[in-house]
Protein backbone atom coordinates (compact mmCIF):
# COMPACT_ATOMS: atom_id res chain seq x y z
CA UNK A 1 0.00 0.00 0.00
CA UNK A 2 2.74 2.85 1.14
CA UNK A 3 4.50 1.29 -2.66
CA UNK A 4 0.89 2.47 -4.54
CA UNK A 5 0.33 5.76 -2.46
CA UNK A 6 4.33 7.07 -2.68
CA UNK A 7 3.40 6.66 -6.50
CA UNK A 8 -0.02 8.74 -6.31
CA UNK A 9 1.26 11.21 -3.49
CA UNK A 10 3.94 13.81 -2.24
CA UNK A 11 5.93 11.73 0.47
CA UNK A 12 4.97 13.96 3.44
CA UNK A 13 0.94 12.87 2.26
CA UNK A 14 2.09 9.09 2.44
CA UNK A 15 0.52 7.89 5.80
CA UNK A 16 2.95 7.40 8.52
CA UNK A 17 1.76 3.99 10.03
CA UNK A 18 -1.43 1.54 8.97
CA UNK A 19 -3.06 0.23 11.01
CA UNK A 20 -6.01 -2.40 11.36
CA UNK A 21 -9.07 -0.80 13.35
CA UNK A 22 -11.80 -3.50 14.03
CA UNK A 23 -14.31 -0.86 15.72
CA UNK A 24 -13.51 3.17 15.73
CA UNK A 25 -13.00 4.67 19.57
CA UNK A 26 -15.58 7.33 19.69
CA UNK A 27 -16.81 10.58 21.50
CA UNK A 28 -19.91 10.55 23.55
CA UNK A 29 -21.00 12.78 20.69
CA UNK A 30 -20.43 10.18 17.95
CA UNK A 31 -17.31 11.40 16.16
CA UNK A 32 -14.19 9.58 16.12
CA UNK A 33 -11.28 9.83 19.25
CA UNK A 34 -8.59 10.85 17.37
CA UNK A 35 -6.50 10.81 20.56
CA UNK A 36 -7.50 7.04 21.20
CA UNK A 37 -6.72 6.59 17.48
CA UNK A 38 -3.37 7.94 17.95
CA UNK A 39 -2.95 5.95 21.43
CA UNK A 40 -3.94 3.15 19.65
CA UNK A 41 -0.72 3.87 16.96
CA UNK A 42 2.06 4.98 18.96
CA UNK A 43 1.40 1.61 20.66
CA UNK A 44 1.16 -0.59 17.65
CA UNK A 45 4.50 1.33 16.41
CA UNK A 46 6.51 1.07 19.83
CA UNK A 47 5.50 -3.12 19.96
CA UNK A 48 7.03 -3.15 16.39
CA UNK A 49 10.44 -3.70 15.27
CA UNK A 50 12.66 -1.02 16.21
CA UNK A 51 15.68 -1.48 14.21
CA UNK A 52 19.78 -0.59 14.71
CA UNK A 53 20.00 0.98 17.58
CA UNK A 54 22.45 3.96 17.67
CA UNK A 55 26.17 3.54 17.43
CA UNK A 56 27.73 6.86 17.73
CA UNK A 57 27.66 9.52 19.67
CA UNK A 58 25.78 11.97 17.09
CA UNK A 59 23.31 9.42 16.47
CA UNK A 60 22.49 8.95 20.34
CA UNK A 61 21.70 12.74 20.67
CA UNK A 62 19.98 12.74 17.27
CA UNK A 63 17.86 9.42 19.05
CA UNK A 64 17.42 11.83 21.86
CA UNK A 65 15.78 14.50 19.98
CA UNK A 66 13.35 12.38 17.76
CA UNK A 67 12.06 10.54 20.58
CA UNK A 68 11.43 13.78 22.87
CA UNK A 69 9.44 15.37 20.22
CA UNK A 70 7.80 12.23 18.26
CA UNK A 71 6.62 11.10 22.22
CA UNK A 72 8.17 7.48 20.74
CA UNK A 73 11.00 5.10 22.43
CA UNK A 74 13.31 3.01 20.96
CA UNK A 75 13.84 4.76 17.75
CA UNK A 76 15.86 2.78 15.03
CA UNK A 77 19.17 4.93 13.04
CA UNK A 78 17.61 3.23 9.62
CA UNK A 79 13.40 4.38 10.53
CA UNK A 80 12.38 7.53 8.65
CA UNK A 81 11.16 10.85 10.57
CA UNK A 82 8.19 11.30 8.43
CA UNK A 83 7.09 7.11 8.97
CA UNK A 84 7.04 7.57 12.12
CA UNK A 85 5.42 10.90 12.36
CA UNK A 86 7.17 13.64 11.63
CA UNK A 87 5.96 16.76 9.26
CA UNK A 88 6.96 19.83 8.83
CA UNK A 89 7.08 21.50 11.92
CA UNK A 90 8.33 19.28 14.19
CA UNK A 91 11.20 19.31 11.34
CA UNK A 92 11.83 22.85 12.24
CA UNK A 93 11.84 22.12 15.56
CA UNK A 94 14.68 18.99 15.24
CA UNK A 95 17.03 21.20 13.32
CA UNK A 96 16.45 24.07 15.64
CA UNK A 97 18.03 21.61 18.41
CA UNK A 98 20.72 20.10 15.73
CA UNK A 99 21.66 23.88 15.80
CA UNK A 100 21.42 24.20 19.86
CA UNK A 101 23.41 20.89 20.66
CA UNK A 102 25.80 20.36 18.15
CA UNK A 103 26.47 24.26 17.02
CA UNK A 104 26.08 23.66 13.54
CA UNK A 105 24.17 25.48 10.64
CA UNK A 106 22.09 22.93 8.55
CA UNK A 107 19.79 23.57 6.26
CA UNK A 108 16.11 22.11 6.78
CA UNK A 109 15.80 20.41 3.51
CA UNK A 110 18.58 18.37 4.88
CA UNK A 111 16.31 16.39 7.44
CA UNK A 112 13.99 15.74 4.19
CA UNK A 113 17.21 14.61 2.11
CA UNK A 114 18.74 12.54 4.78
CA UNK A 115 15.26 11.69 7.05
CA UNK A 116 16.68 8.36 9.29
CA UNK A 117 19.25 9.22 12.25
CA UNK A 118 21.99 7.32 10.45
CA UNK A 119 21.71 10.15 7.38
CA UNK A 120 20.93 13.14 9.32
CA UNK A 121 24.22 12.24 11.89
CA UNK A 122 26.45 11.91 8.76
CA UNK A 123 25.25 15.28 7.58
CA UNK A 124 25.73 16.93 11.07
CA UNK A 125 29.12 15.21 11.13
CA UNK A 126 30.03 16.73 7.57
CA UNK A 127 28.77 20.12 8.75
CA UNK A 128 31.25 20.06 11.89
CA UNK A 129 34.21 18.81 9.44
CA UNK A 130 33.74 21.42 7.38
CA UNK A 131 33.27 24.12 10.06
CA UNK A 132 29.99 25.33 9.83
CA UNK A 133 29.27 27.24 13.13
CA UNK A 134 26.25 28.57 13.70
CA UNK A 135 25.84 32.07 11.78
CA UNK A 136 24.21 33.53 14.71
CA UNK A 137 25.56 32.88 18.54
CA UNK A 138 23.43 30.30 20.27
CA UNK A 139 22.53 32.53 23.32
CA UNK A 140 20.98 30.33 26.06
CA UNK A 141 17.68 31.52 27.90
CA UNK A 142 18.26 33.88 30.87
CA UNK A 143 15.97 33.15 34.08
CA UNK A 144 12.72 35.26 33.64
CA UNK A 145 12.63 37.97 36.29
CA UNK A 146 8.89 38.48 37.81
CA UNK A 147 7.70 40.95 36.12
CA UNK A 148 5.18 43.55 37.92
CA UNK A 149 3.50 46.98 37.34
CA UNK A 150 6.59 48.74 39.13
CA UNK A 151 9.73 50.80 36.96
CA UNK A 152 11.74 48.54 39.63
CA UNK A 153 10.44 45.43 38.15
CA UNK A 154 11.04 46.63 33.86
CA UNK A 155 14.76 47.86 35.79
CA UNK A 156 15.90 44.12 36.77
CA UNK A 157 14.32 42.95 33.53
CA UNK A 158 16.76 45.72 31.57
CA UNK A 159 19.48 44.93 33.81
CA UNK A 160 19.72 41.59 32.71
CA UNK A 161 19.93 42.40 28.98
CA UNK A 162 23.11 42.69 27.19
CA UNK A 163 24.32 45.90 25.30
CA UNK A 164 23.38 44.34 21.86
CA UNK A 165 20.01 43.24 22.94
CA UNK A 166 19.51 46.86 24.63
CA UNK A 167 20.49 48.87 21.70
CA UNK A 168 17.98 46.44 19.74
CA UNK A 169 15.04 46.57 21.89
CA UNK A 170 15.69 50.74 22.17
CA UNK A 171 15.70 50.37 17.91
CA UNK A 172 12.60 48.62 17.55
CA UNK A 173 10.84 51.12 20.27
CA UNK A 174 11.94 53.89 18.21
CA UNK A 175 10.86 52.31 15.12
CA UNK A 176 7.27 51.67 16.47
CA UNK A 177 6.63 55.51 17.49
CA UNK A 178 4.72 57.36 15.10
CA UNK A 179 6.39 60.59 13.95
CA UNK A 180 5.36 63.67 15.62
Amino acid sequence: MRRYLRGKLPEHMVPASYQRVERWPLLPSGKVDRQAVARQATVALAEGEGGQAPRTEVERKLAGIWEELLKLEGIGVEQNFFELGGHSLLALQVMARIRSIFEVELPVRSLFEEATIAGLAGAVEEAQRQGRKARTPIVPRKARVETGNSAEALLAQLDHLSSSELQTLLQRVLDSKPPA
